[in-house]
C-alpha cells in the first residue's frame, strides 16, 4: 500500500552543474513513484541524492553515483 511522504532529489554530473530537482508524482495500478526528466549527453556520470520525509517515521536519505551512456 502507498504511504504518504514528501520526497526531494537533486540530480548533478561529477562537476556540481544541476541537471534536475523536480520530482513528478505518478499514481498507477496502486503504486505510487517520482520520477524526474533530464538530459544525458555522451558518456556521463551523475550522483544522485534522494530523501524522503515519512509521516510519523524516520527521514530516509539516499545517494548514488550512475553512468549513463547517450548517442
Amino acid at each position: 500500500m502507498p504511504v504518504a511522504a514528501d520526497f526531494s532529489a537533486e540530480i548533478r554530473t561529477l562537476t556540481g552543474e544541476l541537471r534536475a530537482k523536480q520530482l513528478h508524482r505518478v499514481e498507477a495500478a496502486g503504486t505510487v513513484s517520482q520520477l524526474a526528466e533530464f538530459a544525458v549527453s555522451g558518456r556521463e556520470w551523475l550522483v544522485f541524492k534522494v530523501a524522503a520525509d515519512v509521516p510519523g517515521g524516520p527521514r530516509l536519505e539516499a545517494t548514488f553515483r550512475r553512468e549513463f551512456f547517450a548517442d
